[in-house]
């Protein structure tokens, strides 16, 4: 069962598509983020949580009903790279971590872990979709964990501290 569920957590990360980019404007912050277009009516959140522990969040305003998941990524201003694969793009480095990659994917190696909170939802769910299929409402959330694919899976990120 176990296998099962990394399998799917495996694919679940290689079926991301978000387009390679690297945040420009603001930083992201450890603390409470100052939101991107903060004139915006609605608000959506990054939060990244480093094998190390370290956890950065960002804040971003969008018009409209919601924000898609890549766009999201774009605008939040946190690092991230991607690579084809065949069941698409799929998520190889966020905030520099891991700091330098030959493979996206190498055998045992950690893995990102996309997960999705849903403002009113009981805290964080894994995405049963990859992040190009992720929309973000009003004060909903991605969260990216990096996650070793051995031994048990940590405690999950915190949730974002909203505006």
């Amino acid at each position: 069962m176990r296998k099962l569920l990394m399998a799917s957590a495996i694919l679940a990360v290689t079926t991301f598509a978000c387009g390679a980019g690297s945040g420009s404007g603001s930083q992201p912050s450890s603390g409470q983020a100052t939101c991107k277009d903060s004139q915006a009516p609605h608000r959506a959140y990054v939060v990244v949580e480093h094998m190390s522990g370290k956890v950065v969040q960002a804040c971003v305003g969008f018009e409209g009903d919601s924000i898609n998941g890549p766009n999201l990524m774009k605008n939040s201003g946190v690092e991230f790279r991607t690579t084809s694969t065949s069941l698409g793009l799929g998520i190889c480095q966020v905030d520099n971590e891991p700091a330098h990659f030959d493979q996206c994917f190498p055998p045992g190696a950690p893995y990102w872990d996309l997960l999705l909170d849903v403002k009113g939802q009981p805290g964080w769910l894994e995405s049963p979709t990859g992040l190009d299929q992720v929309q973000v409402a009003d004060g909903g959330a991605i969260g990216w964990q990096y996650r070793p694919q051995t031994g048990s899976p940590p405690a999950l990120p915190p949730l974002p501290k909203r505006k």
